[in-house]
């Protein structure tokens, strides 16, 4: 649904409604006029612009060679997505 609206238009719509209100979701309340609001109103509008081509991109590298290797040498899910994917040395 959030792809059927402008992230623009959206931004303002949802900067506006918190803005003036706050909100209540479960143990997290936003006064009216925090900060948290420009945070929280960024995160809502872009998360999808950014997650659908990223999920892609890992879709697609989840096919190469050198995943398959690591996963035929018993690297788990978690640990060949934390050192091949993410390219960090800690898994």
């Amino acid at each position: 649904m959030i792809w059927s609206f402008p992230a623009l238009l959206l931004g303002v719509l949802l900067s506006t409604v918190l803005a003036l209100s706050g909100a209540q979701i479960g143990p997290f309340k936003i006064e009216a006029g925090a900060m948290v609001v420009l945070i929280t109103v960024i995160g809502i509008v872009y998360v999808p612009y950014i997650a659908r081509p990223l999920r892609g991109q890992v879709l697609v590298l989840r096919q190469q060679p050198f995943v398959e290797a690591a996963r035929a040498g018993g690297m788990t899910a978690v640990r060949v997505m934390l050192s091949e994917l993410l390219g960090t040395s800690s898994a």
